[in-house]
């Protein structure tokens, strides 16, 4: 009878291990983590060089590529999703915690780093069978960094491809531009994108033309040009990182294509000046917007990956003013 009822409980205590996505109870932030982590990726380690031997026993140094350093981090992916698996099953949930912050501030970005300068190395040889098999890799990367985060409960659907609609109470796909894929058709210039805590947000369309939303009227807009904004002023983006209206210089145009710029404000005054012209860059650039929104002599961009393994938010969009980004 001892016998039976050991058993049982053994048995109940099995039963009683998570079947399902490991729910957390408290919000994932480091500080929370009550031990050092174990390894620091973002040491130089992973780029010192490798020492062989050849056929004449002689020591050889040899450099590690890209290629090998991305490898050494799938690898410690690897790991990390096997013991985000016993953790869940142990229900030890500071070990969870401590797992997904190296992946998130650790080990992910050092992928995305390692991936786009790989895509670079690769588009400027034209190698088209390297390109093709290297997307191939950025899918899977995305696929798993996408289940990884879903067991561990942080990410509300196991696709990548697709994030939580509040309204429908469903994960649906985003950055579609099938009307009937996208929720946000009915406003002009906007798509459905990942937004934080993988919630998905309507957010402006992000193309060639760098659109903002503007609060003034809940629409997307060019900047530098009137918008919603009175007669005589034009959208600009404050240094907070807001769109909002400002008044046009003498002798400039709101038509979106022309700025009010100079390359070094203490030295020259601004001038009104086009866009995507050489003007005063040195040859081969053009005067262009960059990532931050900065307006910058810059060379030609050169084309993007189709897989993006991190989901920006553009200046001046709905997520990035409303600190509503991914990570």
């Amino acid at each position: 009878m001892k016998l039976f009822l050991a058993v049982l409980a053994l048995s109940s205590l099995c039963s009683a291990a998570p079947q399902f996505g490991f729910l957390p109870k408290a919000p994932l932030y480091g500080h929370l983590i009550g031990r050092p982590l174990v390894a620091d990726l973002w040491s130089s380690e992973d780029f010192d060089p490798v020492s062989v031997e050849d056929d004449s026993s002689e020591e050889v140094v040899v450099p590690i590529t890209l290629e090998q350093a991305r490898v050494r981090l799938m690898r410690y992916m690897r790991e990390l999703e096997r013991d985000i698996e016993e953790d869940i099953f142990e229900n030890d949930y500071l070990d969870v915690q401590s797992s997904l912050y190296k992946l998130n501030n650790r080990v992910w970005p050092k992928m995305v780093y390692l991936s786009d300068q790989i895509y670079d190395n690769l588009l400027l040889a034209n190698d088209v069978k390297a390109l093709e098999r290297e997307h191939k890799i950025r899918v899977g990367l995305k696929r798993d960094v996408a289940r990884i985060r879903f067991k561990t409960g942080t990410r509300k659907c196991p696709s990548p491809d697709e994030s939580f609609f509040a309204p429908t109470k469903r994960c649906v796909t985003v950055e579609s531009s099938e009307a009937d894929l996208n929720p946000c058709a009915s406003k002009k210039d906007m798509l459905l994108y990942d937004g934080i805590d993988n919630r998905a947000v309507c957010d402006c369309v992000v193309d060639d033309r760098n659109l903002v939303f503007s609060e003034l009227d809940g629409r997307c807009h060019r900047l530098n040009q009137q918008g919603p904004c009175q007669n005589g002023t034009w959208l600009i983006m404050s240094a907070e990182g807001k769109v909002v209206c400002e008044e046009v210089p003498a002798d400039c145009v709101a038509d979106g294509e022309h700025v009010y710029w100079s390359p070094d404000p203490l030295v020259a005054k601004p001038q009104c000046v086009q866009l995507s012209v050489r003007g005063s860059c040195a040859e081969g650039d053009l005067l262009q917007r960059n990532r931050s929104g900065a307006v910058a002599c810059r060379s030609p961009s050169r084309p993007q990956p189709l897989v993006q393994l991190h989901t920006s938010c553009p200046p001046g969009s709905f997520r990035g003013q409303n600190h509503q980004c991914p990570i």
